[in-house]
């Protein structure tokens, strides 16, 4: 019988440790994107992109012409801006897959 006990013990602080791994995770990932999961999505509902941080918008159909590829997001999506400069920008859009969604500069300056 104690071998039984020892066993389920055992198996009881695993599964603790487990469940405590996934939920700093979580936070992790839902403090850098709004979601809660363990991995962001390409396009998840805040990006933070130079410094600054951007909340999504409405999905459009494509990136609008003039705007250029600048990096990635944390879960894939590839971000483009309005220019290559250092300068905060406004608005920017992010491509995940086949959709595009747009990302307004939260905050002031």
């Amino acid at each position: 019988m104690r071998g039984g006990r020892r066993l389920i013990g055992a198996v009881g602080a695993f599964l603790i440790v487990v469940a405590a791994a996934a939920l700093i995770q979580m936070t992790r990932v839902h403090l850098e994107s709004w979601e809660w999961r363990l991995a962001p999505s390409a396009a998840p509902p805040k990006v933070h992109f130079a410094d600054r941080d951007y909340k999504r918008g409405s999905p459009k159909p494509s990136v609008p012409p003039g705007y250029v590829k600048r990096g990635e997001t944390s879960g894939g999506g590839l971000i483009y801006t309005w220019s290559t400069s250092g300068e905060p920008q406004v608005i920017l859009y992010v491509r995940a897959g086949r959709g595009v969604w747009p990302y307004a500069l939260m905050g002031g300056p």
